[in-house]
């Protein structure tokens, strides 16, 4: 069984998260961690702020924000505890931390848990190895309450474009990111030629394919010791 501490636990992503879990018969949710958690039923101990967690956990999940980072690194590494973290907006300095953490604990960090997202970012790296001299647009729809803009993947998938153009003039990548009602999340990804254009698309029909994800990638770092690892790992 691999015992878990969900941070963001009432969140959008957490609710799925724990809704999902519930179906599983090797992941238990043994605490929780949110700020907002006035009048909130889990079925397991709830709290303010991880540092006040006294409930022993194989992992920390992390659906919460970046400004949540240090108090949950300082955790995970002071109770040799592994890492997931599901959230997007790091700053370098924070993906600095992330990657000192990694040194002593398992971390596994993604911009999307989605296995087609991974799929879509190895198309993407193959088309833009490929068509020399194309503009390219990366379009993200997100719901109106998504902090980040552009998403960590729409980021994530720009720097998957300019790392694998073989031309010596790597092409300036446009991001499009659009905030609107309950969209899950969809990524579309334009090349433009002079005579015709490729376009590569994956969206998220519900929130469970991130809870689902998180389940893969949980399962696979419990295998692990010590490291930094993500979706190609998988």
């Amino acid at each position: 069984m691999i015992n878990v501490i969900l941070n963001g636990a009432c969140g959008r992503l957490g609710t799925t998260f724990q809704k999902v879990a519930k179906e599983t018969t090797d992941v238990n949710i043994v605490a929780g961690v949110d700020v907002n958690r006035t009048g909130i039923s889990t079925g397991f101990p709830l709290y303010k702020n991880i540092k006040n967690v006294a409930v022993p956990a194989d992992a920390v999940v992390d659906f919460s924000t970046p400004a949540a980072l240090d108090y949950v690194l300082d955790f995970c590494v002071k109770n040799n505890t592994k890492l997931l973290v599901a959230t997007t907006g790091h700053s370098e300095i924070q993906n600095e931390k992330i990657a000192a953490a990694a040194k002593k604990i398992a971390v596994f960090k993604t911009a999307n848990l989605s296995h087609g997202v991974y799929v879509l970012s190895r198309l993407v790296a193959l088309a833009a190895s490929l068509l020399d001299g194309f503009d390219v647009n990366v379009t993200e729809i997100h719901h109106k309450k998504k902090l980040d803009a552009p998403s960590g993947t729409a980021k994530m998938l720009a720097d998957v474009i300019k790392s694998s153009c073989v031309d010596e003039n790597t092409p300036d990548v446009s991001i499009n990111s659009i905030r609107g009602g309950t969209a899950v999340g969809k990524h579309e990804i334009s090349f433009f030629g002079n005579y015709e254009t490729l376009t590569l698309t994956h969206e998220a029909c519900c929130k469970d394919v991130y809870a689902v994800g998180a389940l893969r990638a949980l399962r696979f770092l419990m295998t692990k010791k010590v490291g930094l690892f993500s979706s190609s790992d998988l």
